[in-house]
């Protein structure tokens, strides 16, 4: 609903329990009523931004209802927006693989309806949806770990107390990556679970890429104590 959806962070689809998407359709329609009662004269109610992009829309909107999907228009006062550029929230049930909707970044006041159901099933293999689930479960996952930056870490500042024998309990970088070995992200979640609780080498392999990332910083002061030159890649 913020400007229209044409923000970075607005979502391309929603997870929903099961059985409640009506219920989520009802609640969502309640709070966008309450925040923008019309739209059309409201100045805080966003148009998109241009004819192309308007077009673009409502493009996918045919699309997805050609191809089967359930599409709920968001417009309380039941306003006619046929001559500006102005779009009421679409929220769009049954959704399928094959949908131009389910494939791109929407940027605009569309939102599918994904049943958690879809997610227990196994996502289709060339939606945004699947891609998503799978960085998920890549992020939650267990055991093999990659690092591909001079900075490796996993979002947290200290080595748990339980881990004893180490050089060190600080932790200070951001980039290291775990990935799945199992078939859903809850098998992939427990196993990551009880491998942190568990398991001393995954620590271990994660604490000797922070002392090797913390010796090349030092290594790289001590050559270039005032900050590396401009032409340094040819020295």
């Amino acid at each position: 609903s913020l400007n229209a959806g044409q923000t970075c962070i607005a979502p391309d689809y929603v997870l929903v329990p099961e059985g409640k998407e009506k219920e989520f359709i009802g609640r969502y329609h309640q709070a966008f009523t309450k925040m923008y009662p019309t739209m059309k004269d409201n100045d805080d109610y966003t148009a998109i931004i241009n004819d192309r992009q308007y077009q673009r829309l409502f493009s996918w909107l045919k699309d997805a209802d050609e191809k089967g999907a359930k599409i709920t228009q968001i417009n309380p006062r039941d306003e006619n927006f046929s001559d500006c550029r102005k779009m009421p929230p679409h929220l769009i049930e049954n959704g399928t693989d094959d949908m131009t909707v389910m494939q791109e970044e929407l940027f605009g006041p569309i939102l599918p309806i994904v049943s958690l159901r879809s997610i227990r099933n196994g996502a289709p293999g060339k939606s945004n949806l699947s891609a998503h689930v799978g960085y998920l479960e890549a992020s939650h996952a267990s055991w093999k770990i990659e690092t591909g930056s001079p900075e490796d870490g996993l979002g947290f500042c200290d080595f748990p107390n339980h881990i004893k024998n180490l050089e060190l309990q600080q932790y200070e970088a951001w980039s290291t990556f775990v990935y799945p070995t199992e078939d859903t992200f809850p098998e992939n979640l427990t196993k990551l679970i009880n491998l942190m609780i568990d398991d001393l080498e995954i620590w271990s392999i994660l604490h000797q890429h922070e002392l090797n990332r913390r010796k090349a910083n030092a290594e790289w002061n001590e050559k270039w104590p005032n900050g590396r030159p401009d032409d340094w890649m040819y020295l």
